[in-house]
């Protein structure tokens, strides 16, 4: 199966009492949710190509993929990762700003084939991987958009 990638839009005060340690994933039914996106195994390679880090990075557009220790909370096998609507909405523009072209200029400097980064198979080749990190990186800022909109904090993890 993989490790998939889950986005949970969550309300402003979950949010607030995930950062407080007063609610736990495991008490939000994350699984019963209708307001996810699901980026399949994408993940790692979508961040790799927005900061050039494997998990993590600098400023708002590494909230895409917010994998960062201090947002860090128990969950699963891998954990999960919480966001304010505030960071969201920091996100929210900075993917606004990256263009096609801007995706694959970043695609082209921290290239996730060449890397080997996950979910990438030996024989991949790079422009259906490119054509495959795009669509869900297109899926990801209206996402985000609409989680800004609505004032949403964001909780991702991998299932």
């Amino acid at each position: 199966m993989g490790m998939i990638g889950i986005y949970t839009a969550i309300s402003r005060d979950e949010s607030q009492q995930l950062a407080d340690g007063q609610l736990l994933p495991d008490d939000m039914e994350l699984y019963e949710r209708e307001n996810q996106l699901d980026i399949d195994k994408a993940w790692q390679a979508l961040g790799y190509v927005l900061t050039g880090k494997l998990g993590g990075g600098e400023g708002p557009i590494s909230y895409a993929v917010p994998m960062h220790g201090e947002r860090l909370l128990d969950y699963g096998d891998y954990g999960a990762f919480y966001l304010l609507p505030e960071q969201v909405a920091e996100a929210s523009a900075a993917l606004a700003q990256v263009t096609k072209d801007d995706f694959q200029e970043r695609f082209a400097l921290n290239n996730p084939v060449k890397e080997q980064v996950y979910p990438v198979m030996d024989d991949e080749d790079e422009d259906e991987f490119l054509s495959y990190i795009y669509d869900y990186f297109t899926q990801l800022t209206a996402y985000y958009r609409q989680a800004a909109e609505n004032r949403q904090g964001i909780l991702f993890y991998i299932a």
